[in-house]
């Protein structure tokens, strides 16, 4: 009994114990960390980025597209490209997607050949094309400058792209180079490509057991200490064993090798060592593993690039190990790696069982993708930070470094002296924003560009309708109804009422206040003061449709309200009845533009009909009817040409500083009616950068009187002078027949529908094309009368009454219907009063008259330089930092007396700190300027260390300087009491025919350039050649052409000071915006050809520049006093007025200067002097003298900036100078520019990936 309960009692505990067993085994095979959890080693590339750490593809683009990007499809399979089928290109968009790329260092790659020539100018090229590359495809790649944006990117499934430079020969051995690179946006650099450097070793050397090594000398060090200071990663790749022990020992910060494998399974000098990659681990650093089949070894599959991966994993760890593919930067690659779509098999396989190593759990996959590299970059910034207080050692490269490595370095790097000094110093650091470029505009309706921005119609006269058929009463009007349903309106000249308006997606309109010109000399004010009251009360009456409007922002306000942005626009300047004080109260009560005439001549200005009388004498725009023009650009108030006499469009385009309309005119050469616009006129309107506003009615129109017509004539404006110079305006209800198709305000989208669709024998029109013709150029055109008004805001008051002879030439009986003009002060007085009395009835606003007064109070001249700054736009000084200081300012003292240092015992030292005090200056372009000996050679270098040093300066002196790039930021400075800083370059050849290299310049602070220096270049004369009657002249050529396009692109402001006189028409004909003469005199005063004629400058007034007058002695004349400075500046003020002449001392540029203007502290006497009376000339008034301090020159600034907001959607110019342009000017430019030949009209381009493939290594 005892045996069976035992037996039951075991057989019950065995069973207990087998069940238990059944459940506890297959628990253990479920183990408790995740990361032993079977998975796909792929999926790890959804949770973090995948970093790879060098790709090639830019170097491509340069040697297949010669960095063009037109015509390069990166989101399309290149395989299928017939130019990309080479055996060195394995990355496209489609291809990245599949691989799962989430992050990329993009290379800036030149060969070892440009060192010591043109390897900083190249490198430029290539930062320029990744950033336009990425800036292209904004959908799926984002610029990177900081670690923690590349999660950001990763979670917006976009491709993080970093910029690497390879190889420190990049450089040029001059640290401020790497400073701007890093301003740039390069994040990491490789010390060395192959070749050795003055000071680094190449890892070549290493197979050279004969060779001297200097492995990382000192100033290399201080390469090292600078990259730590900036925040630039260490790359160690290429560089030799000695380097990468040195760069390791030396650096405070985290370092890489983005693309090198392992030398104890490759035994190559690319590769790394045993030794170092325990040094690596010390340093908490990252080899990223090169797939290129020579540093691999084995059976070059995809197993070896796994055997390299283990082998860092198992020796140091995988904190330590990355992905650097080295794709397109090589000729081969391992199978099953084949391009950048092959990653996710390769963290596949990690993963897996069965393969001989221990698979890689989801951490270590996560660290290899990318989490490593995030380490490492962050730790890179925070050693940045905390070295951000710390001294920046000024060690110059030895001169024996450089002569050691390369004794005809000297040729090339324009050294001089015994030593050349490298520039150290505190960058700005500022990360520039890229701006986003569209290339093609998607397949689009042309009407949706209406709900995007407002249509402006320039002209419509319903409210004339309004007091033709409603006698202006509004109590029994509905606008909110068809009106072709009221009988009252049954009018073949009603076109509009808000149902139709809606339906035409109408976003602004002029509403016109006309009266007939049978009003003029009776009561053209009193009538038209009435048409202004019903205008306001239609405005007032449908308050949800409609806005009141007298602010060109407030037209956005209202077309993002739903509401239609209503101006009031008077017809016919008799409604002035030729008053300015009537003009003046028209603006008070909200006229914000005006016609100068209607069809009726006036005593100060002609209209359109006396052009189609041959016998008329033609008075064209009178000096009063020049007032007119000026007192419209003081109030702010649009000129408007349609109307007007063609005599009166040119002068009224030649006299205004603001731009103009045509509100509702056509074209002349299509249908030859006096209301339209002449070609020549045209043109002078896109000079003006005016608008002409095609009208719709059918007399104007001709043709076959349908909307193709109307096309035709907006076409014919586009093409002429762009599309940024034409508008609508319809000029309905104040026409009887208007062409099929345009029936009605409904029909405008019917319009921008067909101007957008192909298939009618003209290029369609673009969305941005079709944006500025909807609105966005009359909102340009209004906003530059406001700023021309803003500008004018302390002039004085026009109070200057119409001459009697002028009313009584035009009208010999109007004394009949005026009291005549004649009569005695009290009369006067009482008809004035009998028009403000009027006034002040409608507009409920009680108007006190205004006291003007003819003199101004005695003043001192140098006063006015306390109210506005006074602005010198070229300074030398850091010219004579390079050549005195070497660009070194740790000892040098600005704020001191320059004259008591023997140093600076020059006589071209004319600048500091205490005379910059004295001398009130307010605003200095300071010039990044050298010789035309670099030119070819080195400029770019040069002058990059030239803005580094313009920027320490600036930084040194934080409480008298202020580093200025946007026009406003000058008031700004001045009324901290700081000098507006500005950099300038003086001569093109700064940018060795690259437009890349303006771009970037532009990017690092550059804000004006002089087109030359003293010698001509590949695209521009520059002026000696003016003196030389044999010399053949290029002018200008079509890619200096593009030079200038550029720059207004870019908001540069364009300096033709140096350029000859070929280049200064041609500049002043082609730019968009208005330029300046830095440092410039006058001609005719003394003839040198570095002196402007008097028919450039009447061209700079038509452009609207400013000639700033140099006073340097040879260019000035004369007795060498101050009296020669005043003779210069007078001459401009009285040739084309005050508006156009500025200072520009060339102070610490030349040796000799005025008796009176020695130096900086000096310019109040020259001010002084202008405003007394008693020389022998008309003393200067302050509003003169403001102007020429420093208004005239923020007014140019100012357009400069509109011109580049306006260009800001038009595409990035990156057409090469042609080859033939380079060789006729230097034959022998291929021995210092090396990629020559990618110049020369290529027969194919294999020819030159040979040619390229033969000379270089891999990179």
């Amino acid at each position: 009994m005892n045996r069976k309960k035992f037996l039951i009692f075991g057989g019950a505990i065995t069973l207990i114990v087998i069940i238990v067993l059944a459940i506890a085994l297959p628990l253990t095979l479920i183990k408790s960390n995740d990361d032993n959890i079977s998975f796909k080693g792929s999926d790890v590339l959804d949770e973090v980025p995948l970093i790879d750490g060098h790709n090639d593809f830019p170097f491509n683009l340069y040697l297949l597209e010669q960095n063009r990007l037109k015509d390069v499809d990166f989101n399309s399979d290149l395989r299928l490209n017939p130019k990309w089928q080479v055996n060195r290109s394995f990355t496209d968009l489609p291809r990245m997607r599949q691989g799962k790329l989430g992050g990329q260092f993009w290379v800036a790659y030149v060969r070892c050949e440009h060192n010591y020539k043109d390897a900083a100018e190249r490198t430029l090229e290539q930062i320029d094309v990744i950033k336009r590359l990425i800036n292209k495809y904004p959908n799926d790649m984002m610029y990177v400058t900081e670690a923690d944006q590349i999660m950001e990117a990763f979670n917006q499934k976009k491709v993080a792209s970093m910029i690497e430079i390879e190889g420190g020969h990049s450089i040029d051995s001059r640290l401020s180079v790497l400073r701007l690179y890093y301003e740039l946006g390069v994040r990491c650099m490789t010390l060395t490509h192959s070749c050795d450097l003055p000071w680094a070793d190449s890892s070549p050397i290493d197979d050279n057991p004969s060779a001297v090594k200097k492995n990382l000398t000192d100033w290399g060090l201080k390469v090292v200490e600078e990259m730590n200071r900036l925040g630039m990663i260490i790359d160690l790749s290429h560089v030799s064993e000695g380097v990468m022990l040195a760069a390791l020992e030396h650096s405070k910060a985290q370092v890489i090798f983005s693309h090198s494998s392992v030398y104890a399974l490759q035994n190559h000098h690319r590769n790394v060592k045993n030794n170092v990659l325990l040094k690596v681990k010390e340093k908490n650093g990252l080899v990223m593993i090169n797939f290129y089949s020579s540093f691999i070894g084995g059976n070059d599959t995809i197993d070896d690039v796994i055997n390299h991966i283990n082998y860092v994993r198992d020796l140091i760890g995988s904190e330590h190990v990355g992905i650097g593919g080295d794709y397109d930067g090589v000729t081969s690659v391992p199978k099953g790696l084949e391009d950048v779509s092959k990653y996710p098999d390769l963290f596949d396989k990690l993963a897996e069982e069965g393969h001989g190593y221990e698979p890689w759990s989801k951490d270590e996959l996560k660290n290899l993708a990318g989490l490593n590299l995030i380490r490492v970059f962050k730790d890179v910034e925070r050693i940045r930070d905390e070295m951000k207080n710390e001294n920046i050692p000024a060690i110059p490269i030895p001169y024996d470094d450089i002569m050691n490595e390369n004794p005809d370095a000297e040729k090339v790097w324009i050294i001089g002296g015994i030593s050349f000094l490298v520039v150290v110093g505190v960058t700005l650091g500022i990360v520039l924003p890229l701006t986003v470029f569209k290339s093609n505009n998607d397949t689009f309706k042309g009407s949706d560009v209406l709900d995007e921005v407002p249509l402006i119609d320039g002209h419509n006269d319903l409210p004339y309708n309004l007091y033709a058929i409603e006698r202006n009463r509004l109590n029994d009007f509905n606008f909110d109804s068809d009106l072709r349903l009221n009988p009252k309106w049954d009018s073949p000249s009603s076109f509009t009422d808000l149902p139709r308006i809606r339906q035409g997606k109408l976003g602004g309109q002029f509403w016109v206040a006309y009266v007939g010109c049978n009003r003029n000399y009776k009561d053209a004010a009193e009538r038209t003061l009435e048409q202004i009251d019903v205008i306001k009360r239609l405005i007032n009456k449908y308050p949800n449709d409609m806005m009141y409007v007298t602010e060109a922002d407030q037209i956005m306000e209202a077309f993002n309200q739903k509401k239609v942005a209503s101006m009031i626009e008077i017809e016919g300047g008799h409604s002035i009845d030729s008053r300015l004080s009537v003009l003046r109260l028209y603006y008070e009560l909200g006229v914000r533009c005006m016609t100068l005439t209607h069809s009726c001549d006036l005593p100060w200005a002609d209209s359109s009909p006396i052009d189609d009388n041959p016998n008329a004498v033609k008075k064209n725009l009178t000096d009063w009817g020049l007032k007119v023009v000026e007192e419209m650009n003081r109030l702010g108030m649009i000129i408007d040409l349609s109307h007007v006499s063609e005599g009166v469009m040119l002068a009224a385009l030649e006299h205004s500083q603001a731009q103009v309309i045509f509100s509702h005119s056509s074209v002349y050469a299509l249908q030859n009616h006096h209301r339209n616009v002449k070609d020549n006129v045209l043109l002078k309107v896109k000079e003006k950068n005016g608008l002409v506003m095609i009208n719709f009615y059918s007399g104007f129109i001709g043709g076959s009187d349908t909307i193709d017509d109307v096309i035709n004539h907006i076409n014919y404006v586009r093409d002429l002078i762009g599309s940024e110079h034409v508008g609508i305006g319809g000029d309905y209800d104040g026409v009887d027949k208007v062409p099929k198709g345009l029936e009605d305000v409904s029909k405008y989208p019917d319009l921008f529908d067909k101007l957008a669709e192909e298939g009618h024998g003209y290029k369609p029109w673009s969305k941005d094309e079709l944006k500025n013709l909807a609105g966005l150029n009359l909102i340009r055109v209004f906003k530059d009368v406001e700023r021309i008004r803003d500008t004018l805001k302390d002039e004085k008051i026009l109070d200057n009454p119409i001459p009697y002879d002028d009313i009584k030439n035009q009208n010999p009986d109007v004394g009949l219907l005026t009291k005549s003009r004649k009569m005695t002060k009290n009369k006067r007085i009482f008809a004035v009063t009998i028009i403000v009395v009027i006034i002040e009835v409608v507009s409920g606003v009680r108007l006190p008259l205004s006291v003007f007064q003819s003199q101004e109070d005695t003043f001192k001249g140098s006063d006015v330089l306390d109210e506005v700054p006074l602005i010198d736009t070229h300074n030398d000084l850091p010219w004579n930092l390079y050549r005195f200081e070497k660009n070194n300012l740790d000892e040098f003292d600005f704020d001191s007396d320059l004259r008591l240092n023997p140093k600076w015992d020059s006589p071209n030292s004319f600048t500091d700190l205490p005379r910059i005090r004295q001398g009130k200056l307010g605003g200095q372009f300071w010039v990044a300027y050298v010789s035309c000996n670099d030119n070819y050679k080195d400029a770019a270098e040069r002058t990059l260390e030239q803005i580094d040093v313009i920027k320490r300066l600036i930084n040194k002196y934080p409480n008298d300087m202020m580093y200025v790039t946007e026009a406003d930021q000058i008031m700004e400075a001045f009324n901290q009491k700081k000098v507006a800083s500005m950099i300038e370059i003086e001569g093109g050849h700064s940018i060795d025919s690259r437009l890349s290299v303006l771009r970037l310049y532009y990017e690092l602070g550059v804000r004006c350039m002089t087109l030359t220096h003293s010698c001509d270049l590949p695209w521009a004369d520059s002026s000696p050649i003016d003196d030389n009657p044999s010399a053949v002249k290029k002018n200008l050529t079509d890619w200096g052409l593009k030079v200038v396009e550029e720059m207004n692109r870019l908001g540069m402001i364009i300096d033709l000071s140096h350029v000859s006189e070929g280049v200064m028409l041609a500049a002043l004909e082609h730019s968009k915006a208005q330029v300046i003469f830095s440092h410039s005199s006058v001609y005719a005063l003394r003839n040198h050809h570095r002196n402007v004629k008097n028919n450039v400058l009447l061209k700079v007034k038509e452009k609207n520049g400013v000639v700033m007058i140099n006073f340097y002695s040879s260019f000035i004349g004369g007795n060498n006093k101050i009296d020669d400075v005043i003779n210069h500046i007078n001459y401009v003020r009285d040739l084309i007025g005050s508006e156009h002449v500025g200072i520009g001392g060339d102070y610490d540029g030349v040796s000799a200067m005025p008796e009176g203007l020695e130096d900086v502290s000096k310019y109040p006497d020259l001010f002084d002097k202008l405003a007394e009376e008693g020389h022998g000339y008309k003393p200067w008034s302050k509003d003169e003298l403001k102007n020429l301090a420093g208004l005239n020159l923020i007014r140019v600034f100012k357009d400069v900036e509109r011109v580049r907001d306006n260009m800001k959607s038009e595409d990035i110019l990156d057409d090469p100078i042609p080859y033939d342009d380079i060789m006729n000017q230097n034959p022998d430019a291929g021995l210092c520019r090396t990629d020559i030949e990618n110049y020369k009209p290529q027969e194919s381009s294999k020819s030159l990936l040979s040619m390229s493939y033969e000379t270089a290594e891999t990179f």
